[in-house]
């Protein structure tokens, strides 16, 4: 690299570390850009996320053109140079663009960087395209890797933010429901308000150690600490990794141990009303990508939008999440689960199915009682309590419907289908 492109080069690295480190947020984008400004001759930037999986579309998280922002809006890869960087390539094209692309009409360059997740899967690209020919490829290269690395750091900040306040909102839901059943649990016989006692005792200290950490969680998130935005980003993953599998745990054994008391009542809590079914399932089951994502396990949705139900949305979200959260722990690496939604005249269905370890033909009828498992065990070594599908068929029988499995057999994956009747005669449904 000749002399002066290389002084060019140390300038272009101060120039991105000085414009960018401090910035998060809406004021890193409009660091970004000035930067960007600086250094290269850019038309239009793109901050992605892709669609579907494999990726066949993207949605912008961020677009800027020819000097404002632009409303975000999402387009097909299929016939773009971004369908290659979300194979994970980084591609730079110092010219000719929409002679390759004709999609790109009107555009010279293009340089582009995949995203990745904490996971190091691809989830997102960052591209920079230019009317004028680049002419430095390698240079655009260098900085595009540079601001990608920054790019992906800030995302994964926002994503960080956005799981620890899932995580609190998660652990005050599980106070609040704790102090509901403490309540529910006088009505119980001895053996239910023993084991509801023994539990709370057992968990009450590590619940608290856990809140404790959310917060550590929030200050290192906090612009409070003196802390490059990396650093900050990556204490608070790190804290987050190092309590998620304890607060699972114990959220669900809470779950499972109060619903087990409550189901059992004289004054079974049910407040329904009128809510959106769809939105709720894709609300669950973005709370369970990141689950299944350690095990490189893929979350597909099938229901389309505006499935209108009268029930209770927080019982029937327990009775989702136990369905999905058992896929997932009765599933290998690199399966798919698939969460679907049908409405007919007279029903709703909702069904989760896994391409997992099965079960036996004799066991079906018996997985829906209490306290009991089947002979497959977890693929994880995760727990199993024998109370999530017993819950399930609560729930379901509690809003007027019912819960069915099917398997073809050991390793055959399996089959849970949930069926309430419709929203319309749903209202009608009260005990």
């Amino acid at each position: 690299m000749p002399e002066n492109q290389e002084n060019l080069t140390v300038r272009t690295v101060l120039q991105i570390a000085e414009g960018t480190s401090h910035e998060i947020g809406d004021k890193f984008h409009t660091a970004l850009i000035e930067t960007l400004n600086r250094v290269m001759n850019v038309s239009l930037v793109l901050i992605t996320r892709g669609e579907g999986y494999p990726a066949h579309s993207a949605q912008t998280l961020f677009c800027w053109r020819e000097g404002a922002p632009v409303e975000n809006f999402s387009y097909e890869l299929e016939g773009t140079p971004c369908a290659l960087v979300y194979g994970g390539d980084r591609i730079t094209i110092p010219c000719e663009l929409g002679l390759r692309y004709p999609k790109e009409e009107g555009f010279e360059g293009y340089c582009g960087v995949p995203l990745l997740n904490r996971h190091q899967s691809v989830v997102g690209h960052f591209a920079v395209l230019s009317k004028d020919p680049f002419e430095d490829a390698e240079l655009c290269q260098i900085i595009m890797r540079i601001f990608g690395n920054r790019v992906e750091a800030e995302l994964q900040r926002a994503s960080a933010d956005r799981d620890r306040d899932a995580l609190v909102q998660s652990l005050m839901h599980v106070r609040d429901r704790l102090e509901q059943q403490r309540e529910a649990s006088r009505a119980a016989n001895s053996f239910k308000s023993d084991l509801v006692a023994i539990t709370v005792h057992d968990l009450r200290n590590p619940l608290t150690a856990i809140m404790s950490r959310a917060e550590l969680i929030a200050t290192y998130l906090g612009e409070e600490i003196d802390l490059p935005a990396e650093t900050r980003v990556e204490k608070a993953t790190k804290s987050a990794d190092e309590i998620i599998n304890t607060s699972e745990r114990m959220e669900k054994m809470i779950s499972d141990v109060l619903d087990s008391s409550r189901a059992d009542a004289t004054d079974i809590s049910y407040a329904p009303a009128r809510f959106d079914l769809s939105k709720m399932l894709a609300t669950v089951a973005a709370l369970n990508d990141d689950v299944a994502a350690r095990k490189s396990i893929y979350i597909h949705r099938d229901f389309s939008q505006g499935l209108n139900i009268f029930g209770d949305e927080d019982r029937l979200i327990e009775a989702v999440d136990n369905l999905l959260g058992n896929a997932i722990k009765f599933s290998s690496e690199g399966t798919v689960v698939t969460l679907m939604a049908t409405k007919t005249d007279g029903a709703i269905t909702i069904s989760v199915q896994d391409e997992g370890v099965g079960i036996s033909a004799d066991e079906i009828e018996l997985i829906f009682e209490r306290f009991q498992n089947a002979s497959s065990k977890p693929t994880g070594g995760e727990e199993s309590f024998g109370l999530g599908l017993w819950i399930v068929k609560s729930i379901a029988s509690r809003h007027g419907g019912s819960v069915s499995a099917h398997s073809d057999g050991p390793g055959q994956g399996a089959c849970f289908v949930v069926t309430l009747p419709n929203a319309t005669d749903q209202a009608e449904h009260k005990e």
